[in-house]
């Protein structure tokens, strides 16, 4: 919801590599904390039908852990790789080694007793995310073929996105008192989910009203913009 442009390009991009049988190159998607990018890296992997495995690149510290990820992928499969640039120097050469040869090299004991064995990696689709381009170092960069960033909502996709969250949450609520927590999202959904559940929360009540939203609005502090129009971004 909300992103048209970005699931045209992934799908034009998917259908190009679909046609020869082959997985996709890896995918780079931008955007803040919140805006719904581990959301469409999902979404790809079920359009693709393929498995879905994802992890942080800050919890990724030493060879071994990408190493057992990396080794025991299916062909296909979509990995994600949240927060990709703060993967580690040696993690990342790993990893571009792992994407363009489809081989893993790995060291096993010390000294003289050394052993070297090359271990093959399937074919798999890499979905990075970042905050911004610019924070992926040059060499990580470059091995994205596709680079999304992902639009503004609409307030009209965020009350969508509302009632999903709602109908998940199953959280009773007014459309109106949807409409309002969407208008002070900060065009963000993973804000507008946060908010959901504070005002919750905090009325306690079996169904949630524009004027129950109103309090909890006050109660937090929150200024509150009203009169935005329900097609536009904020």
């Amino acid at each position: 919801i909300g992103q048209d442009d970005t699931i045209a390009r992934l799908s034009a991009f998917t259908e190009f590599y679909g046609k020869n049988g082959s997985a996709p190159e890896p995918i780079l998607i931008v955007a803040d904390e919140g805006m719904g990018k581990r959301t469409v890296a999902n979404a790809l992997a079920n359009e693709l039908g393929a498995a879905f495995q994802g992890v942080s690149g800050s919890e990724l510290q030493v060879k071994g852990d990408l190493t057992a990820i990396l080794t025991n992928l299916r062909t296909r499969q979509v990995l994600v790789i949240e927060d990709v640039h703060r993967m580690r120097g040696a993690l990342q050469d790993i990893l571009l080694e792992a994407l363009q040869t489809h081989k893993l090299p790995i060291q096993i004991g010390q000294g003289s007793r050394t052993r070297r064995h090359v271990m093959d990696v399937q074919p798999f689709t890499l979905v990075g995310t970042a905050p911004k381009k610019s924070e992926c170092p040059e060499g990580l960069l470059s091995c994205f073929a596709l680079v999304l960033p992902l639009q503004a909502y609409a307030n009209s996709a965020l009350e969508k996105i509302g009632e999903r969250i709602a109908a998940q949450e199953e959280i009773e609520i007014d459309a109106t008192a949807i409409r309002l927590l969407a208008a002070n999202s900060r065009s963000c959904p993973g804000k507008l989910k946060m908010l959901m559940q504070r005002v919750t929360r905090g009325v306690n009540k079996q169904r949630i009203t524009e004027e129950d939203t109103l309090r909890a609005f006050a109660a937090f502090g929150i200024v509150t913009h009203t009169n935005i129009p329900t097609g536009d971004p904020e």
